[in-house]
C-alpha cells in the first residue's frame, strides 16, 4: 500500500485483527518521507467527542449529503486491480468482510 501513497502522506493504522505486524518497505518510508499513525476511537482524548461525531455523521448521511459513489467492490486479495481501476480513473470500495 505505501507504494501507492503520495510523498508525505499519512498511513493511518486503525485495525489490528490479525494481531500480524505491518511491513512496510524502507524505500517507500524513507524515500516518501511517509508518516505512520496509529489510531484507536478509544484512546481518552476521543472519548467525548464519539457521541457527537455519530451524531452530526448520522445527520450527514440521513441528508444524503454525504455518498460514496464507486464503481464496483474488489476483494482485498484484488488489491492490484483495484489500485488498476482507480489509476484509470473510478472510485472503488474493498470489501474485508467476504468470505472465500
Amino acid at each position: 500500500m505505501a507504494s501507492v501513497l503520495s510523498p508525505g502522506a499519512h498511513l493511518v493504522i486503525y485495525a489490528w485483527l490479525s494481531g500480524l505486524p505491518i511491513h512496510v518497505p524502507q524505500g517507500d518510508l524513507i524515500g516518501k518521507r511517509l508518516n505512520i499513525d496509529g489510531f484507536w476511537m478509544y484512546y481518552e482524548e476521543y472519548l467525548p467527542k464519539i457521541r457527537a461525531a455519530l451524531t452530526e455523521a448520522i445527520k450527514v448521511v440521513a441528508s444524503g449529503k454525504l455518498t460514496l459513489p464507486f464503481t464496483t467492490t474488489y476483494q482485498p486479495s484484488q488489491i492490484r486491480e483495484a489500485i488498476e481501476h482507480t489509476q484509470r480513473g473510478g472510485k472503488v470500495l474493498l470489501d474485508f468482510n467476504h468470505s472465500n
